[in-house]
């Protein structure tokens, strides 16, 4: 029902949020601040007071759930905290001779060591408890949770200096899954460097860098990277790679008896091409005639499929097809 007023009205929305979230039990809490995350905007800004309140809720989700949010409003104070304790913890070093020639800037960590009244509240321990992080975990922990603007902001550095800082003390993964959660795509272009065959991050990254590796997955045939690539990727697909897709696969199914024998990837990206190839795909050359009868039927459905959506797409707008 909320998805529906969100959808509608999202101010009402958010309304209904700030009046009844906190009476509503745990798991309904729970599904109502999933829903907030499935459609967060800028503009949720203003939830904030709310979502503050629940990173001392009774309920452990709904606390990671709540602080999951701050952190993907750039600007809340939670993200300031984190951004703070960020700079406190990273000292940049003047580079020596093989800095100066590569431009990569050396770091330094200083753990914290006095109290930190927020901690627990944006999902860290005290650093004077018996549990507090090391400054490497704490490093990875901000680098993880922190929006990438404010982690910039709090040493006025560009991305490659920030994916230098994570390569350094070996925190890449979390830097990239901070970066796919908020969708950065400055900063997914600098990791790529680094990440050059990751998949969310060539999807929010450069769109030319994208194109690059999805061209070379379809010359190399290798359904497993194709998957990787074009499976997060929303339909429907641009034209040139969808068509390039039904020639790769009209290619590799010819002497297949059944699914098993074309390979799990091949099969599985027939089944995406279905739903998310562009519906006016030109379809591919015919098979040849020694083909089995499993590739004929089954390409055969994959373009009959293609050919509703193309009719679907002409007779009730893009969003149908």
């Amino acid at each position: 029902m909320w998805r529906s007023v969100r959808e509608r009205d999202p101010h009402a929305a958010r309304d209904l949020l700030r009046e009844h979230l906190s009476s509503e039990r745990a798991g309904s809490r729970k599904r109502l601040l999933n829903a907030l995350l499935d459609t967060l905007t800028l503009d949720d800004h203003t939830l904030e007071p709310l979502l503050d309140t629940l990173t001392t809720d009774r309920s452990d989700d709904v606390r990671t759930l709540a602080r999951t949010a701050l952190h993907r409003l750039s600007s809340s104070a939670q993200n300031a905290r984190h951004a703070a304790r960020f700079a406190a913890l990273v000292s940049l070093d003047k580079p020596g001779l093989l800095g100066r020639l590569t431009g990569q800037t050396p770091s330094t960590l200083t753990p914290p060591t006095a109290p930190d009244e927020h901690a627990t509240r944006d999902g860290l321990p005290d650093p004077t408890s018996k549990d507090c992080l090391s400054a490497t975990a704490l490093l990875e922990h901000l680098l993880e949770h922190t929006h990438p603007d404010a982690l910039l902001a709090a040493l006025n550095i560009p991305p490659a200096t920030l994916v230098n800082i994570a390569r350094q003390h070996e925190h890449l993964p979390a830097l990239a899954e901070n970066t796919v959660s908020t969708e950065h795509t400055t900063l997914a272009a600098a990791l790529l460097h680094d990440l050059p065959t990751h998949p969310f991050l060539l999807q929010i990254g450069p769109p030319e860098t994208l194109s690059s590796a999805l061209k070379q997955a379809l010359r190399d045939r290798d359904p497993e990277r194709l998957v990787a690539l074009l499976g997060p990727h929303p339909g429907p697909w641009p034209p040139e790679p969808s068509a390039a897709l039904l020639t790769a696969l009209r290619d590799t199914i010819g002497p297949a008896h059944y699914a098993a024998a074309w390979g799990y990837r091949w099969a599985q990206l027939a089944e995406l091409a279905a739903t998310h190839a562009h519906p006016h795909t030109p379809h591919p050359d015919p098979l040849p005639a020694d083909a089995t009868d499993y590739a004929h039927r089954t390409l055969t459905e994959l373009l009959g499929t293609l050919e509703l959506r193309k009719q679907m797409w002409n007779d009730f707008g893009k969003g149908r097809g």
